[in-house]
C-alpha cells in the first residue's frame, strides 16, 4: 500500500507485481497518473492493474479503460467475492498476453492500424476482383440504362473508398467520419 505517486514509482522499483490495485482519488493527483506511472515501468508495464474508485462514474469508467486498465470497480457494493474475481479475471487475461506474446496496446490509433493491417491483405484482392466485375456489368449493353449505371457507379466509389481506408484508416470520407 502506497499513499502516494513517488511511493508508487519506489514499490515498482521493488518487485514485479501480478496486479496493482490504483484508488482514482488521491491525496496529490488521481488513479490515472498512477496508471500512467505503472504503464511506463520498465519491469511493471505489463502488470493486470484494477482502478477503484467511490465515484461511479461512467466517464471515468470509460477513460481508466482506454488508458489500460483491466478493470474498474466502484468501492460502492464491492464485496470480497467481487474483488477476487475481477483480480482472477484480469491477471488470467495479462497472462495470457504475456504468454501469447501480444503486446499490450492502449492507444486506440495503434489498435486500429494493426486490426485494419490484419484485414487489408485479405480483402484488397476481394475489393479488386468486385471493382473489375462492377466495371465490366458496367460496360455491358444489358445493363446500359441510366439508373442502373449509376448504381453501378455508386457502389464502385464505395469499394474505391473502402480499398482507401484500409491503405490509411484515418482517411476521412464526404460524410466528415473517420472511418475506423
Amino acid at each position: 500500500e502506497v499513499s502516494t505517486i513517488e511511493e508508487l514509482r519506489s514499490c515498482l522499483d521493488q518487485s514485479k507485481f501480478d496486479v496493482v490495485l490504483l484508488d482514482y482519488n488521491l491525496p496529490v493527483g488521481n488513479g490515472f497518473d498512477a496508471l500512467s506511472v505503472v504503464r511506463e515501468h520498465d519491469v511493471n508495464r505489463e502488470c493486470a492493474t484494477i482502478m477503484l474508485t467511490g465515484d461511479d462514474d461512467s466517464k471515468t469508467a470509460v477513460r481508466s479503460l482506454k488508458l489500460g486498465c483491466d478493470d474498474y470497480l466502484p468501492k460502492d457494493g464491492l464485496t470480497p467475492e467481487i474483488l477476487e474475481s475481477s483480480i482472477l479475471e484480469v491477471i488470467e487475461k495479462s497472462t495470457a498476453n504475456v504468454l501469447g506474446a501480444q503486446p499490450r496496446i492502449t492507444d486506440p490509433e495503434k489498435l486500429t492500424a494493426e486490426v485494419v493491417a490484419s484485414y487489408t491483405e485479405a480483402l484488397q484482392p476481394k475489393l479488386a476482383r468486385l471493382i473489375r466485375d462492377i466495371r465490366a456489368l458496367r460496360s455491358d449493353e444489358a445493363f446500359a440504362d441510366c439508373d442502373v449505371a449509376q448504381s453501378f457507379r455508386a457502389i464502385e466509389r464505395q469499394c474505391l473508398q473502402l480499398w482507401s481506408v484500409l491503405l490509411d484508416p484515418k482517411i476521412v470520407t464526404g460524410t466528415n467520419e473517420f472511418r475506423h
